[in-house]
């Protein structure tokens, strides 16, 4: 794991410094080291892709008990099932 965080972090330096040295350079019409508009328009290419994937693996119908709000339902009906499984209902 710190291997990882390492290497997360020195990627993160270096476009950093990268950018910090396109934008903040003494000469405003030196070319830069990095074409930032295809840089955003790469991302957000990719994250629409991402999004649109994860959107096609989410399930339709959620089971039940999935979400909070019938979390509750359900464990109530586990409760009176069981119950009645038991014989204490009638």
């Amino acid at each position: 794991m710190p291997y990882l965080s390492g290497v997360l972090t020195g990627i993160l330096v270096t476009i950093l410094a990268v950018y910090l040295i396109d934008h903040v350079g003494p000469q405003p019409d030196a070319q830069d080291i990095v074409n930032w508009n295809v840089v955003a328009e790469k991302l957000g290419s990719a994250s629409e892709e991402v999004r649109q994937e994860v959107l096609a693996r989410r399930p339709r119908h959620p089971r039940p008990g999935a979400y909070g709000e019938s979390r509750r339902l359900v464990s109530s009906r586990r409760r009176a099932n069981s119950l009645a499984i038991k014989g204490g209902m009638p």
